[in-house]
């Protein structure tokens, strides 16, 4: 099985070569929001003659010539790093056209640029060589696997990193028969970063609440420096050193609870979370933000696939948190406060938590069992990886109405329509046709 797996090193670049990065940085993406301004006007143009259109890869790429010779500083960059941008920019679009991301936006200026080198760059002893920027010193801490493909440059603050994309041909692992006994229900939570069926509880690290003095204080002070100055420069880096010491803590924390879920268990059912719809609760989106649920799905997906096993998804409209795992009785009401469930019906009490894992297992289960009995009258095999319940059921694999499927499917057409509709209405332009903030 071929996979993409990336290794990030970082990298010293020296006074001269850190300009050379940052200007490289910033022609990407000054190029990205030129390419996307002339695509919106593009489509207003067309949208008065005749149907809306928009200008893809090799369009793009064939405009940048004219693009160098307009803004000749753009040729202190590597050519297929700008190529690379239209291509990034163009599946942007087709994927916004997919429904599967939102119309792409104009990116800021700020400490966090990127730009890839597809080819010329190469690596040495205790270096990286990249094109229009030279010998880079860099600290190797790992070997790489696999073949090289290509390398991305990567800005975090005043720091410099290299991620280099690898094809690795991992070992096709011998497919297990489905075990009950190895399936395993996860309930994601604040209090608790994790309730597991077999009785387990990681705790949550809460790495964001602990630091969150100490950004305030930080983020008063920067607020009161005068904009320009190198004090405020010097505030806005130990700043950004939080946030990046925060965001590498929950890093470090995903990646080791997601390698020891993968070693212990063949398959792992979760709920199909709508975190950006949980995060429109003021009152409990700090909390949601930093526990980091869709990094750590994220994570723990791709490890059990190349292990050979299997992550499930179950509708996120299930109620596992109601329904008794004891007797299947469903309460009605059921608030955020009641932290021990009480069946009425049974008399059963448990932890609310690790009863909603009981019933996430049980229904990923049942699940489970349905879709192999479908793929077996049809002697089809299921694969190994994630899977999404909701996804079957779209395919008619699952019993679902079909009404249902049509309706929603035209309501999100609806509102891909509106929702581009108004972002190409808000935008304006100067008496020159370009856009007034790039």
């Amino acid at each position: 099985m071929l996979i993409n797996k990336g290794f990030k090193f970082r990298i010293y670049p020296t006074k001269e070569q850190n300009q050379s990065l940052r200007q490289c940085g910033g022609n990407a993406r000054f190029t990205y929001n030129m390419l996307l301004e002339r695509n919106i006007q593009y489509y207003e143009e067309t949208k008065q003659i005749d149907k809306a259109k928009f200008h893809f890869q090799n369009d793009m790429i064939n405009s940048l010539p004219e693009l160098k010779q307009e803004f000749e500083w753009l040729n202190l960059s590597f050519s297929q790093s700008l190529q690379q941008v239209a291509r990034q920019l163009s599946q942007a679009l087709t994927n916004c056209f997919q429904h599967q991301s939102g119309f792409p936006q104009f990116k800021k200026k700020q400490n966090d640029d990127s730009f890839a080198v597809p080819q010329k760059w190469r690596l040495g002893k205790g270096f990286v060589f990249i094109p229009k920027v030279g010998e880079v010193k860099m600290k190797k801490h790992r070997p790489l696997q696999g073949k090289p493909k290509s390398l991305t440059v990567i800005q975090d603050g005043e720091q410099w990193f290299v991620s280099i994309l690898c094809e690795v041909n991992l070992k096709e692992k011998e497919k297990e028969s489905f075990d009950p006994e190895k399936c395993v229900g996860i309930d994601l939570g604040i209090k608790e970063f994790a309730v597991i069926s077999d009785e387990t509880i990681i705790p949550s690290m809460k790495t964001l609440r602990k630091n969150l003095k100490r950004l305030k204080r930080t983020q008063r002070k920067l607020s009161k420096k005068v904009k320009g100055s190198s004090n405020r420069n010097k505030q806005k880096r130990r700043l950004q050193a939080i946030h990046r010491n925060v965001r590498n803590i929950r890093k470090d924390f995903h990646h080791k609870v997601s390698f020891d879920m993968r070693t212990k268990y063949q398959v792992i059912v979760m709920e199909d979370l709508n975190i950006q719809g949980m995060l429109k609760n003021h009152k409990l989106a700090l909390s949601i933000s930093d526990s980091g649920w869709g990094q750590f799905t994220r994570f723990l997906q791709y490890k059990m696939e190349w292990e050979g096993k299997m992550v499930l998804k179950i509708d996120r409209w299930y109620a596992s948190s109601k329904i008794c795992s004891e007797c299947g009785a469903k309460k009605v009401e059921l608030s955020l406060n009641d932290r021990v469930y009480i069946c009425e019906e049974c008399g059963c009490v448990m932890d609310r938590d690790f009863n909603a894992s009981l019933n996430i297992r049980a229904e990923g289960i049942r699940l489970l069992e349905e879709m192999l009995k479908i793929l077996a009258e049809e002697n089809l095999e299921l694969e190994n990886g994630s899977i999404d319940f909701n996804n079957y059921r779209k395919e008619n694999l699952l019993v679902d109405s079909e009404e249902g499927e049509e309706q929603s499917s035209s309501v999100a057409c609806g509102e891909f329509s509106s929702g581009l509709e108004e972002i190409l209405s808000e935008t304006k332009f100067d008496e020159s046709g370009k856009r007034r903030f790039r």
